[in-house]
């Protein structure tokens, strides 16, 4: 598993697979109740649930101070570099920006962005299994 301290020396393409794997597991947002009702999304949540730029953060490195921070403040401390930051800054938005059943589409753009690949190994044994239902004509 990468964590924050590996990422940079990590490929870009082990840590997209890393965190669509992730993300596509989990299945849903990771999101803390506000005030109101209203949702913020977190690194981690009371649930153990954690995003995208999350499922990088050994318990070691993870403080509740990180909450709140974008990938890019959190990247900087660990002297992560522009390519990296640029990658982590766009899974943090898809999964902050975005509800799970459009991820496998998203991610699919973000890996052709980042001149990645997204391949069925990223899927989880659930979603192989789906298939749109059929309708008679």
């Amino acid at each position: 598993m990468i964590t924050l301290k590996g990422l940079r020396r990590a490929p870009l393409q082990r840590i997209f697979d890393q965190a669509a794997r992730h993300l596509l597991t989990q299945n849903k947002q990771s999101l803390s109740e506000r005030l109101k009702g209203a949702s913020l999304c977190r690194y981690r949540n009371e649930s153990g649930d954690k995003c995208a730029v999350g499922c990088f953060i050994s318990d070691d490195e993870y403080h509740p101070s990180m909450e709140g921070q974008s990938s890019n403040v959190l990247t900087d401390k660990f002297n992560i570099n522009w390519d990296r930051q640029a990658l982590l800054g766009d899974l943090q938005l898809l999964h902050d920006a975005h509800q799970p059943h459009v991820w496998p589409e998203k991610l699919k753009k973000l890996a052709k962005k980042h001149k990645l690949k997204f391949s069925k190994k990223n899927l989880t044994h659930s979603q192989k299994k789906r298939k749109l239902p059929s309708h008679k004509i």
